[in-house]
């Protein structure tokens, strides 16, 4: 079911107007083990918790709507990612969408970089719209991508750091729990999806 859990994500976003000061949820008590062995092997990629595996495996997503002449634009978002700059990879990723709005990879990348320029200035707004990106990726891309649902996670439970509201980080548990219910997943996949379970629990000041 992977119509039922876009819907689900689909029905799951509630904008809200105004945020709370919480600060960034940032532990790393259940990081898991691969994560943190690629982040050892380059320390410089880790500039966002869930986005280690997600763009260490850009490369290897394959989706039938990315042009190949926008491959030199994506591995500068790419290469703009890695070295922090968010802003340049939200303003390349753009220039790809507005030529191919169903740039699946593009709208992952965006996301991810909305959401953590969100997280940085306490912009409940940029993550709504990165999370948005991350769900239109996930209805873009031909074949189901599990890293596409790690933004959306990691949205969700940031809005409850910022905002106070609990529900957000609800969300997040109740897809990854059906997330890791999929047969398909590979046990990398299973751990990042785990990881950000993990992180939405104690979000919600949950065991």
């Amino acid at each position: 079911s992977g119509q039922y859990l876009q819907l689900s994500i689909k029905n799951s976003l509630r904008i809200r107007t105004h945020t709370w000061a919480f600060a960034p949820f940032r532990t790393r008590s259940a990081y898991p083990v691969a994560m943190a062995a690629q982040e050892e092997r380059n320390p410089g990629m880790r500039k966002g918790l869930y986005l280690i595996p997600c763009f260490l495996m850009l490369c290897n997503v394959v989706g039938a709507d990315p042009l190949p002449e926008h491959e030199a634009l994506r591995k500068q978002a790419n290469d703009a990612f890695k070295s922090g700059d968010f802003i340049s990879v939200i303003k390349v990723t753009t220039s790809i969408i507005e030529k191919n709005a169903k740039d699946n990879t593009a709208l992952y990348m965006r996301g991810s970089a909305r959401i953590e320029v969100g997280i940085s200035r306490m912009d409940g707004k940029m993550i709504r719209d990165g999370i948005t990106d991350a769900r239109e990726a996930l209805t873009a891309a031909s074949k189901p991508e599990f890293n596409y649902y790690l933004p959306y996670l990691y949205g969700m439970t940031n809005l409850t750091l910022i905002e106070g509201q609990v529900s957000h980080s609800a969300v997040s548990v109740k897809i990854a729990t059906e997330l890791l219910s999929t047969a398909t997943m590979t046990d990398e996949q299973k751990a990042n999806v785990m990881y950000q379970r993990g992180l939405a629990n104690n979000a919600g000041k949950k065991p």
